[in-house]
């Protein structure tokens, strides 16, 4: 698959891994970050997720799908991930 060259990441938060085919994802050559809710009562977390060198995942604990009074440490962490890719 040709990179796209307006696409330089990709960012998911709370995605519903479990209600949707993502094994697509495997196919991006872009640097991929997703953000999960550890309490997450709308989207089920699948055990396994698309892993490779190129996808980072991480699971906010003490939180749901909303992310409620963690709203600036779901932002602080896009931006870290965003940021990286320089």
């Amino acid at each position: 698959m040709p990179r796209n060259p307006l696409a330089l990441s990709y960012s998911a938060i709370a995605p519903p891994f479990a209600e949707y085919d993502f094994a697509m994802m495997r196919s991006f050559t872009m640097p991929i970050c997703t953000l999960m809710a550890e309490d997450d009562g709308l989207l089920a977390t699948p055990s396994e997720l698309p892993r490779q060198e190129n996808i980072s995942h991480t699971t906010i604990r003490d939180t749901n799908h909303f992310f409620l009074r963690r709203e600036d440490e779901v932002a602080n962490l896009i931006t870290e991930f965003i940021l990286s890719l320089r």
